[in-house]
């Protein structure tokens, strides 16, 4: 997006992304950015179907953005889920497992 439109443009894109990841998530989610153009949301107390609900939440507001936000153009996502039933060993653990399923997502 910087390369195509600007790094002005880029940034409108990462605060819209971030604005429509706040709209897609419940209360007690917490999201947090944590890298160039990647973001992670943990999801406390969420069930597999919780999480398959958040995400296609996420998938239809980031679909949405090109045309509600004047985005110059369309904005895709690729999505990690990492689940445990049981609290995981750490935050790190999980970020591992949610990348490397995102990278399965990808196109």
């Amino acid at each position: 997006m910087n390369d195509s439109h600007g790094y002005g443009v880029g940034d409108h894109v990462l605060r819209c992304v971030a604005d429509a990841l706040v709209e897609a998530t419940r209360t007690t989610d917490l999201l947090a950015r944590y890298g160039g153009d990647e973001f992670a949301v943990f999801c406390p107390f969420a069930g597999q179907s919780d999480a398959a609900t958040v995400v296609g939440r996420v998938r239809e507001k980031i679909a949405a953005l090109a045309e509600k936000r004047g985005i110059p153009t369309p904005i895709s996502v690729s999505v990690g889920v990492a689940y445990s039933a049981l609290p995981p060993d750490s935050a790190g653990e999980m970020l591992r497992e949610a990348d490397q399923d995102m990278h399965r997502d990808r196109p």
